[in-house]
């Protein structure tokens, strides 16, 4: 049997004890970095759950301010309006005494699809005056088409001078629903 020669054992038993270390190093850092790769991931997971919930808190403070602020218009004008996505329609409903305005964008003009004065519940604008719920005057859409219809924006006076007394001793109001539409253009 032949012998290796001493130098070769020692470099060959060195150079495996070399390699191992190496592939130690070498799986140490590859762990090293699966466990920085996986905070990573738990950091961004975090992240965006405080950025999902800053956004649900900003819409909230959104809404609240949005509705503070139709309160308050409410409050000085006696106006409220709402867009209606699913009839793409808006509704202005004003207290009796009050001025209704109404607006589109300078693009658009205004087309009334209904309008009353009077009374059909006993929730809009609340008053210890009522004595029907069953209150419409019957040329309400008529008189707020002939002062707003074609326009970008206008005002109509919900009181009993302008659409009659439909009845008596109750607290009235204004609904006005009506649509932002393209004008039709002279060619």
């Amino acid at each position: 049997m032949q012998t290796l020669p001493l130098f070769v054992l020692i470099s060959t038993i060195f150079g495996l004890i070399d390699t191992q270390l190496i592939e130690n190093e070498v799986d140490t850092e590859s762990d090293k970095c699966e466990i920085l790769a996986h905070q990573c991931k738990l950091k961004l997971e975090q992240a965006t759950h405080a950025i999902s919930l800053l956004k649900k808190s900003l819409a909230h403070a959104e809404e609240r301010a949005v509705r503070a602020e139709k309160m308050l218009y409410r409050h000085v004008s006696g106006t409220e309006t709402e867009y209606n996505n699913k009839t793409g329609e808006y509704e202005s409903t004003t207290c009796e005494h009050k001025h209704s305005y109404i607006s589109c964008d300078e693009e658009h003009s205004i087309e009334i699809t209904y309008a009353n004065y009077g009374r059909v519940n006993n929730f809009t604008c609340p008053n210890s005056y009522i004595k029907t719920q069953n209150c419409v005057a019957s040329n309400s859409t008529e008189i707020v088409n002939s002062r707003c219809k074609g326009t970008h924006s206008c005002s109509v006076h919900a009181t009993n001078s302008l659409f009659g007394d439909p009845c008596v001793h109750t607290f009235k109001y204004l609904q006005i629903n009506y649509k932002c539409i393209q004008p039709i253009s002279d060619k």
